[in-house]
């Protein structure tokens, strides 16, 4: 909010530049928030949090993305996991 037009305009830009490089490139950056989790995923989990409210495990945060170059996980991501 205290960018001005322009200077959102560039980022925005620059952004777009970025997403086209990594789809060329077939690099994939994944965020694993609010997907179900199961203990087969190629991930790190950094904590489990107990929520009785919740029906299945789930991961509530990314804290790192996992990468993937050519569909191959490059680099674990690493999440907060939710269980009941």
């Amino acid at each position: 909010s205290d960018l001005s037009d322009i200077q959102k305009r560039g980022l925005e830009s620059s952004a777009q530049k970025l997403v086209k490089f990594l789809d060329k490139s077939e690099i994939q950056v994944i965020d694993h928030t609010d997907e179900k989790y199961n203990e087969g995923m190629n991930i790190s989990v950094l904590s489990f949090e107990k929520d009785s409210k919740v029906r299945f495990p789930f991961i509530r945060e990314t804290i790192e993305p996992s990468v993937s170059y050519k569909g191959q996980i490059v680099k674990k991501g690493k999440v907060i996991v939710v269980t009941n």
